[in-house]
């Protein structure tokens, strides 16, 4: 492999509270009925509107906008101290890193979120790309975030492996023809993520290191 596409939500780090937090508090600001929190785990991953509207059912644009507004206005106050990367991920995306695999981030989160994070985390410099929901017309599971990484690097789809941690990244992975892995420790189970038949299931990010390198 020589480009490995990973998620970031779930995958390279645990946003789950902070992201089930701040759209309690969306919702509480605007007066709308609250939601389970098992239902908002369902959807993480997939476009902020999109999450909305599962979620909350909420179809009026103009109140699927303010909800949007509102989730972005306070999402970095949630974070601070808050977002944690997972175990081995630091360390195995500098040794993956440094044995000359491409990495880049796909990912349904906006850029005004994630760049600060990945500083905030200390490894924005391992990551060679990013591409954020708003650098492509169709989200996740669509293949348009694979399609203009491997556009970009000039990487063949046999030599690219998708990671996440839900059935939306093993489906963009899919219908871009790339290989898959999905991860048990973000926010879909193991069973969900086998309906999406990934070819590979790990346990722990360190897993990459173990299979790539």
């Amino acid at each position: 492999m020589k480009t490995i596409i990973l998620d970031f939500d779930g995958t390279i780090a645990d946003t789950q509270n902070v992201i089930q937090t701040t759209i309690a508090d969306t919702l509480e600001q605007l007066n709308l009925p609250a939601v389970d929190e098992n239902e908002i785990r369902r959807v993480i991953g997939l476009p902020l509107w999109e999450m909305f509207v599962k979620t909350a059912g909420i179809t009026d644009d103009g109140m699927i906008k303010r909800c949007v507004e509102t989730y972005r206005a306070c999402f970095m106050s949630h974070c601070e101290g808050n977002v944690h990367l997972y175990p081995g991920v630091a360390d195995t995306l500098g040794k993956l890193k440094q044995s000359g695999i491409t990495l880049a981030i796909a990912t349904s989160r906006g850029r005004d979120s994630l760049v600060p994070m990945l500083q905030s985390l200390g490894i924005s410099h391992l990551i060679d790309m990013i591409v954020a929901v708003e650098d492509v017309e169709h989200a996740k599971p669509a293949p348009d975030m694979v399609l203009k990484i491997l556009a970009a690097t000039g990487t063949a789809k046999a030599e690219t492996m998708i990671v996440g941690d839900t059935t939306f990244d093993i489906g963009m992975g899919k219908s871009a023809g790339c290989a898959t892995c999905g991860v048990t420790y973000g926010n879909h189970s193991r069973e969900q993520l086998l309906t999406a038949s990934p070819d590979y299931i790990a346990d722990s990010f360190s897993f990459l290191e173990e299979f790539l390198l």
